[in-house]
């Protein structure tokens, strides 16, 4: 018993940005008879052609065994059917391979007309029957019920549940169920490996479908309940704070300092609602993501990314870039707006000017040298 590793793999085609596997790791036993099921252009082909070493990628694969693929290319298809399986498997017997055609229902008179006059169903067939007399390889088999009848695809499938050692992408479920042990399902998130058929796997997947939905419906209630609470408590700060500006004589700083414990507790809420949505977010790889976002636009040129987070809190200023016209030269004196509001992030600003260590902050590059108070927005061309 022989295993097949695959870690950290990480895959995407020259001209996309898009990934097609973003450090995926599983392992495989290579006496494992594996249907490889997936969506549409979700990459099944692509990774037996990573397996088969056509692509380059990141990670590693580690296999003891060596890889064949099928369709396997016949380059000469006017030989005889005889001459292009020897050139498969040149170690194999004639009478093994008239025992393999046996088991697949093939007259051997094929063996002795040109390969080009075969049917795709016997073409299908005669490879298969090559490909599985080469000891110790690995057959990767890519949708081999292409060209074949109902009646054929019972025969291959009987054939397969006597083999083993191979993966088989196919979209026939009757077809799988008749032949494969283990599953090796291509998610959206990761590659999974499942012991059982076809409609084990399928009704396991069912499940997981539905307790991931009821899990989503009871996240969205918390979180509508969690940004409720937060409006709440931030309008209660509000109207408090008003109040330090109203008609006659008023302790404001008492009011102050019970509309800053009222935002400080509105800041709780909504650093509650993030960790709420980030905890259960990851239950969702199936069901697609919530779409929060999570940075503003990156730092332009003349604009330095800046961003601010307490520990444990929600982002109080999130990353994203100052204008030119916000510069600060030390020889000038500059005001911060937003005092109308506590709790917006003024003090934040400041103790991040200065270095403040209990958060972080992305460091500003220089300011450019082209920069002065009348500069515009942009640098010059």
């Amino acid at each position: 018993m022989s295993m097949i590793k695959v870690e950290d793999l990480t895959f995407s085609y020259p001209a996309s940005h898009d990934r097609i596997f973003d450090s995926v790791s599983f392992q495989i036993d290579t006496n494992w008879k594996l249907g490889f099921v997936g969506r549409n252009g979700r990459g099944k082909t692509t990774f037996l052609q990573l397996l088969m070493g056509n692509y380059p990628y990141q990670g590693t694969i580690v296999s003891s065994v060596p890889f064949d693929y099928f369709p396997y290319p016949v380059a000469d298809q006017t030989q005889w059917t005889q001459d292009v399986l020897q050139s498969v498997c040149p170690q194999a017997q004639s009478w093994e391979l008239l025992r393999e055609l046996s088991y697949l229902d093939v007259d051997p008179e094929v063996l002795f007309r040109p390969f080009a006059t075969l049917s795709k169903g016997e073409q299908t067939k005669v490879l298969l029957a090559a490909l599985f007399l080469k000891e110790g390889h690995f057959l990767l088999i890519d949708e081999p019920t292409n060209h074949l009848d109902t009646q054929a695809r019972d025969l291959v499938s009987a054939y397969l549940r006597r083999k083993q050692g191979f993966i088989l992408v196919s979209h026939d479920r009757h077809f799988l169920d008749g032949c494969v042990d283990h599953i090796l399902s291509l998610n959206r998130a990761n590659i999974t490996v499942q012991n059982g058929t076809f409609s084990t796997w399928l009704e396991n997947f069912n499940r997981q479908q539905a307790f991931e939905q009821a899990q989503k419906e009871g996240l969205q209630k918390d979180i509508a309940r969690l940004r409720k609470a937060a409006r709440q408590t931030s309008v209660w700060s509000d109207r408090i704070e008003e109040k330090k500006y109203g008609a006659g004589p008023v302790d404001r700083g008492y009011i102050g300092h019970k509309a800053q414990k009222m935002m400080k507790r509105a800041k709780a809420i909504e650093a509650r609602q993030q960790q709420a949505i980030q905890a259960k977010s990851g239950l969702f790889a199936e069901l697609g993501t919530l779409g929060i976002p999570q940075t503003l636009s990156p730092a332009l040129p003349g604009r330095p990314a800046f961003g601010g987070l307490f520990p444990g809190q929600s982002p109080v200023l999130r990353t994203g870039c100052l204008r030119p016209g916000l510069l600060c030269p030390p020889s000038r004196r500059t005001g911060g707006s937003g005092w109308e509001k506590t709790g917006v992030g003024k003090a934040a600003c400041s103790r991040s000017c200065w270095g403040n260590p209990s958060h972080t902050a992305a460091p500003s590059p220089p300011v450019p040298a082209w920069w002065s108070p009348m500069s515009p927005r942009t640098p010059p061309t």
